[in-house]
């Protein structure tokens, strides 16, 4: 199989992930999930990776204003949007050359959660679902 159908192959698998993920979120009853902006704004701790993530209001939306590892390094922001539901931002991690995305998905008390993919320097995807955790 040419190396160009196995990285697409890769990213169909990934985008089906981060649907099903979503769709399953969706599908727990809905009751309590919160997605509005002003429910994101806090400092939120990855449960997998233990990155921060510091969420503001800015002009009434939601921004990622930092990502920073639990080794201190900061990952620079690349871009991100809020489309009234959800908040999904891109990130560079200078250490390794991956570049991720989170979608937060929606509040429900102290817990986020999202989706995520990565791409990693040789073009390999991963994607996934994961909780974040409030700490302020």
């Amino acid at each position: 199989m040419k190396k160009s159908t196995r990285r697409g192959l890769a990213l169909l698998c990934a985008l089906l992930l981060l649907a099903q993920a979503a769709c399953s979120l969706h599908g727990r009853g809905g009751g309590g999930l919160s997605p509005e902006g002003a429910a994101l704004v806090g400092t939120w701790e990855d449960l997998e990776t233990g990155s921060l993530t510091i969420v503001a209001l800015r002009e009434g939306r939601p921004v990622v204003q930092s990502v920073v590892d639990g080794d201190g390094e900061n990952f620079p922001i690349t871009q991100q949007h809020w489309d009234g539901r959800t908040l999904t931002f891109t990130y560079q991690v200078p250490s390794s050359g991956y570049l991720v995305e989170i979608v937060f998905i929606g509040v429900e008390g102290e817990r986020l959660a999202a989706t995520w993919s990565n791409q990693a320097p040789d073009g390999q995807i991963a994607a996934g679902s994961q909780d974040f955790q409030r700490v302020r």
